[in-house]
């Protein structure tokens, strides 16, 4: 990407080649139009992606530029881009009509050619303030420009660390519509797809969890049965279909749906509800699994210390960022514990949650059962950790990025 898009008069070439050789000088990429072109779609096309592409731009001012229709064309879309402009006097102008786009900023003066050097200087200094983010927005309007003119191909959005630097800039008040609508774009399709992968690793979570109560409970050939493969298959769909749609649900929401819960009690009371509703159904699977559901104040008791449980380790993580293996421990000991409960003589208004043949089974197979289930609602966000963990732990000392006019 260019450093600096240089906008002048053809008339002032002779000073604009000196400035531009002294630019190249200090190690600087210029993007300057030499041709005397007349004004077409495609020059136009060219001129509109050098000064997107670059990332500050440099107006030479005379007579000649601030009369020129497409010089004025050219500040008036380094403008629209909030690109960072720097006037540069050349010639007097005194008494002419200036463009309002460059009638407020402050202006540079070259206009003692002895003078060239300390100018060329507070120049440069100039273009170095605030570099980093220069650089970023630069990036992201190219990036922005390049997905509106593929028709908004959603192949080109953002997605990953590059989504999350650019949602750092939205609160930027130098954002273009269009980058801004870009960055959203990429947030809603990420939530999308984050939100279908959640979905996924809870439902394998959920199969592996029943899976694993089934094969260590049951110690008879009843387990390979017909009728008890079917209800064990059965059991896993319902139960993960269940995890799926709380893990699902309990990270970023898509945007339309972040809007409509916009205020936190809100949020708080319909996640609420729907985990517990959810997480209720989910043990009414197990029951049904077992063909001894029935309407007595115990089974209402225990199916509703066991959606409580279930669901409240959704809640939780829906509204505090804390890392996924936190979650991973908290909703183990919230899926148990319910377990452990409802197994013990003296709780005598539960019923048992689950079914074990051998009392010291309620801890070494229902802590792993509660375990996987866990990993399974919490996979997606333990994978997108690790790297980060590996990146912080082997990367060096971050270097301050280089600055306009210096070479390496």
């Amino acid at each position: 990407m260019p450093d600096v898009f240089v906008s002048y008069s053809r008339k002032d070439k002779p000073f604009v080649e000196k400035l531009v050789q002294n630019f190249q000088q200090q190690g600087l990429d210029v993007w300057v139009d030499w041709e005397d072109i007349p004004f077409a779609s495609e020059w136009w096309d060219e001129i509109q992606r050098g000064i997107e592409s670059s990332q500050k731009a440099v107006f030479v001012v005379s007579p000649d530029s601030v009369g020129s229709q497409v010089c004025g064309l050219e500040v008036n879309y380094i403008h629209k881009n909030n690109k960072q402009l720097v006037p540069i006097v050349y010639r007097d102008v005194r008494g002419l009509e200036i463009p309002p786009v460059i009638a407020g900023i402050n202006w540079l003066f070259f206009s003692q050619p002895e003078q060239f050097d300390q100018s060329f200087q507070q120049l440069l200094t100039t273009l170095n303030t605030d570099l980093d983010h220069i650089r970023q927005h630069t990036l992201l309007l190219v990036q922005a420009r390049e997905w509106e003119r593929a028709g908004h191909d959603p192949s080109r959005l953002l997605r990953g660390a590059e989504l999350e630097q650019a949602e750092a800039l939205l609160d930027r008040a130098d954002l273009t519509e269009l980058q801004q609508q870009f960055v959203l774009t990429s947030q809603e399709r990420e939530r999308r797809v984050e939100m279908g992968y959640r979905f996924i690793w809870g439902l394998i979570g959920g199969l592996l969890g029943i899976g694993f109560w089934a094969f260590s409970t049951f110690r008879s050939d009843v387990l390979f049965s017909p009728q008890r493969i079917v209800y064990t298959i059965a059991l896993g769909q319902v139960f993960g279909l269940c995890l799926g749609l709380m893990s699902a649900f309990a990270g970023e929401l898509p945007n339309p749906l972040s809007r409509w819960l916009k205020s936190p009690p809100l949020r708080v009371g319909v996640r609420a509800a729907l985990f517990l509703i959810v997480g209720v159904f989910a043990w009414i699977s197990y029951i049904w699994l077992l063909e001894r559901f029935s309407t007595t104040l115990q089974d209402w008791n225990m199916l509703l210390l066991a959606g409580i449980g279930l669901g409240a380790g959704f809640l939780i993580r829906s509204e505090v960022k804390w890392p996924a293996w936190v979650f991973v421990l908290l909703m183990t000991a919230l899926i148990w514990l319910p377990i452990y409960i409802t197994f013990q003589d003296n709780f005598v208004n539960f019923v048992p949650l689950i079914y074990f043949d051998q009392t010291a089974q309620a801890a070494e197979v229902g802590i792993p059962l509660a375990l996987l289930m866990a990993l399974g609602a919490n996979m997606l966000g333990l994978l997108k950790e690790m790297p980060r963990v590996r990146q912080q732990a082997s990367a060096p000392e971050s270097e301050e990025a280089p600055k306009l006019g210096t070479t390496h």
